[in-house]
């Protein structure tokens, strides 16, 4: 017996078409803090049924009886789910949905007819640099060496961009007073990179990676040495509504972009440099071989001359234990009609208020430890949203688009780890919540690195031998 139940957190997307459709299918929102029909959501909504045994039979129905292209089933909270689109109709926008549904965000979860398979490594056997990891850290580092001529392939386990580095908020917070002293020149060096790198992956991809703003609001305890505080007249011109009450504010020129954008953009470019993406394949284990590494992957074996570990949240299941543990996150998007809106970032230690355009915004974030789970709680998400309207009140008329959660990569300290583990392997983990304002820097010094060169910033706080002697010493 097959039954519908509702997946909250929406499928990963790494196609243009995917985002294509994104605005023209909405359903009710079941979440206790909004009951306001959603306008900004993916493409495709459909039932999601509960199948342990009969995937097969439900495929031949699907394509033979309901004229429907099946899906590939996933596995969610230990259950296996199985979802079809129909050809012939699309959802009208504000359509009433009435079955529990799920959101199919990419057409290539196509493939096979609904059977989920890794893809046997055939063809390629051998790079100059294998990367694992297809995030913005992975990403990036691949683009990077490319440029040098290298051959560089990149496995995830999923789909590129789909993890935490999709999740983000966006905001390339390099001058955060949250962020700590020993971030400060690795985010200058990526901050100046930024303009050169969204070009690359611009020109590549042949899409658009738009700047969303150009400033922040900061609300502190205590002014910073060097910044102004704002009149109140001030922070309302800029924020009109914001309740001030506990903070004082400053300016700050602080760009955001949005992260979907990137996630978008960022896959297609690295195929267009060449490089070869493996997605839907886990590194499972990496060793050294004929003065190589050779990798075990979910696909196969794999052979390199250098190897890189940016698996994120999931680096320690390459190389054994590292001090890092998933961060859990939750965010929202709410939108909001009407003439009041607000066009800078409105931050404090509590949460963050994103613009978007067209009166949507990213709300975030919460910071939990959860390990692996990224179920979405709906009091958290009530929760987040509160904190949002007591920040800036104008936000009681909004409702909310959607929710999500992320798992970032942290530290033990709220550093990242960037370091040589043998004399051909290297590890790019732990960037917490700045993965997107710090991919272009650690790229750029990990090319070095693996280039022979000196890196041109010092990145001694970042080795893992500061983590005391039992987590360097595995290593």
């Amino acid at each position: 017996m097959c039954r519908a139940t509702y997946r909250s957190t929406p499928l990963a997307d790494s196609s243009a078409l995917g985002r294509k459709f994104r605005n023209r299918i909405c359903h009710k929102h079941k979440n206790p803090v909004d009951k306001h029909w959603a306008t900004r959501l993916p493409s495709r909504v459909v039932p999601n049924w509960t199948c342990p045994r009969i995937c097969s039979v439900l495929r031949a129905v699907a394509w033979v009886g309901f004229g429907c292209l099946p899906v590939a089933p996933s596995a969610v909270s230990g259950r296996h789910f199985f979802s079809v689109i129909p050809l012939s109709t699309a959802l009208p926008v504000r359509t009433k949905v009435t079955l529990p549904c799920t959101f199919v965000r990419s057409l290539s979860y196509l493939s096979s007819f609904g059977r989920f398979s890794e893809r046997k490594i055939t063809d390629m056997k051998s790079a100059d640099v294998a990367i694992a990891g297809g995030g913005i850290i992975g990403l990036s580092t691949a683009l990077e060496l490319a440029t040098t001529g290298r051959k560089v392939t990149v496995f995830d386990r999923r789909e590129a961009m789909s993890e935490a580095s999709r999740a983000a908020a966006g905001m390339l917070a390099g001058n955060d007073p949250e962020n700590p002293p020993e971030l400060r020149s690795l985010a200058r060096l990526s901050l100046t990179l930024y303009p050169e790198f969204l070009a690359r992956v611009e020109a590549l991809s042949g899409m658009k990676i738009p700047i969303r703003t150009t400033a922040t609001l900061q609300g502190v305890l205590q002014i910073p040495h060097g910044a102004t505080a704002l009149s109140e007249a001030e922070i309302q011109a800029l924020a009109p509504g914001a309740n001030t009450s506990g903070w004082s504010f400053f300016l700050m020129e602080e760009r955001s972009l949005d992260a979907w954008d990137l996630a978008e953009c960022l896959p297609a470019a690295a195929r267009a440099a060449g490089i070869d993406l493996h997605e839907h394949t886990s590194v499972l284990r990496a060793g050294f071989r004929n003065g190589g590494v050779e990798l075990d992957t979910s696909a196969g074996s794999f052979s390199a001359g250098q190897f890189l570990n940016a698996a994120g949240a999931w680096a320690s299941e390459i190389h054994g234990p590292l001090p890092t543990a998933p961060r859990k996150g939750h965010m929202l998007t709410a939108e909001l009609p009407g003439p009041l809106q607000m066009h800078c970032v409105l931050r404090t230690p509590k949460v963050y208020i994103v613009p978007r355009g067209d009166g949507r915004y990213t709300i975030g974030p919460t910071v939990e430890d959860a390990g692996f789970d990224k179920e979405v709680d709906p009091e958290r998400i009530h929760a987040l949203f509160h904190k949002a309207v007591e920040l800036w009140p104008v936000l009681r008329n909004a409702s909310i688009a959607e929710t999500w959660t992320g798992l970032r990569p942290g530290s033990g300290d709220g550093l990242p780890i960037i370091d040589a583990t043998a004399s051909r392997c290297w590890i790019a983990t732990g960037h917490f919540k700045n993965g997107i304002m710090l991919g272009p820097a650690t790229a750029h010094l990990l090319c070095q690195w693996i280039d022979g060169s000196q890196p041109e910033v010092d990145l001694s706080p970042f080795r893992i031998a500061r983590f005391c002697s039992s987590a360097a010493a595995s290593w």
